[in-house]
């Protein structure tokens, strides 16, 4: 059967439109619907996932919870929320040397810029000094530091023998002597002299991520072995933090004789003398702006 032209025509029209219609579908509908099912399999996934976290999906629930942690975050009705806490938190654990900074240099950066080695071995010397007077006998080998130790970051060597002394003050306020080492002796005024059981251990920083140059909190841990009595401890572990002090113990050990020994029996009650103290604990020092929020710890990087 021969087509007349009319229906060459249709068929052609016909035939014409039909690919006009699959290349529409093929690169236009084919594509969005694709999209489609990858956006909602990926749309199913980030609800599992939400699901999971336990928080609402529904917008105006979930906005009261944004709203609830908010307040928690920043605080409501005049009270601070935990990024006010944890500026007075640091406010409070690292003002011990301030004062001291803030008289000398002004300000925490121009203290680590600025602090020079005259400055440190005098305050050496002048703190030596002080605690020779009690007794308790500096020697670099045990304490870790001496006025000849060479850092480029001198601040530190500051703020190390400085925990040192406030550590030493609020024993003898406390009624403790520092303990000596065991056949660790120095020539002082022509005479030998034992040294003191006192140790500057090694500076800690805190950064917020790995690549920062500079720590925004320092760490300065000292330990020592104190002797007196139990009273004398506790009074001394309280003055750790207290009146203006923040040395916190990180550990703490107690040794004594047993208490079953008639000489520590006055008749009515027991009464443990010659107790030794082993204690280890840190001050703190703030560089960064306060309010910064911890991240990681590490030994302190290069430019601290």
């Amino acid at each position: 059967m021969r087509l007349i032209p009319q229906h060459r025509k249709a068929v052609a029209a016909f035939g014409l439109l039909f690919l006009v219609a699959a290349g529409a579908y093929w690169f236009l509908v084919r594509p969005i619907k694709l999209e489609y099912f990858d956006n909602a399999e990926e749309i199913a996934k980030k609800e599992k996932r939400l699901q999971r976290t336990g928080l609402p999906l529904d917008s105006a629930l979930l906005q009261e919870e944004i709203d609830y942690l908010d307040r928690k975050l920043n605080g409501t009705n005049g009270k601070p929320g935990v990024v006010g806490n944890t500026r007075q938190v640091l406010e409070a654990s690292t003002a011990m040397f301030m004062g001291r900074v803030a008289q000398q240099y002004g300000t925490p950066e121009l203290f680590r810029r600025n602090a020079d080695r005259v400055f440190f071995q005098s305050d050496f010397s002048r703190i030596e000094l002080k605690l020779a007077e009690r007794n308790v006998f500096l020697v670099p080998a045990v304490l870790g530091i001496s006025d000849e130790s060479s850092s480029p970051y001198i601040y530190q060597l500051i703020l190390r023998i400085w925990t040192v002394e406030r550590l030493a003050d609020l024993a003898a306020e406390a009624g403790l002597t520092v303990a000596t080492v065991p056949k660790v002796e120095i020539e002082r005024k022509g005479e030998k002299v034992m040294a003191a059981d006192i140790r500057s251990l090694e500076v800690r920083g805190y950064t917020l991520a790995d690549t920062d140059k500079l720590p925004y909190l320092v760490e300065f841990p000292v330990q020592a072995n104190l002797l007196g009595d139990l009273e004398q401890v506790k009074t001394f572990l309280r003055k750790l933090t207290s009146g203006g002090n923040f040395l916190p113990a990180s550990q703490v050990e107690i040794f004594a004789d047993d208490p079953a020994l008639p000489k520590y029996h006055d008749g009515r009650q027991v009464r443990v003398t010659g107790v030794r103290l082993r204690v280890r604990c840190s001050a703190f020092f703030l560089l960064a702006p306060v309010g910064a929020l911890p991240a990681g710890t590490g030994n302190l990087p290069g430019g601290a």
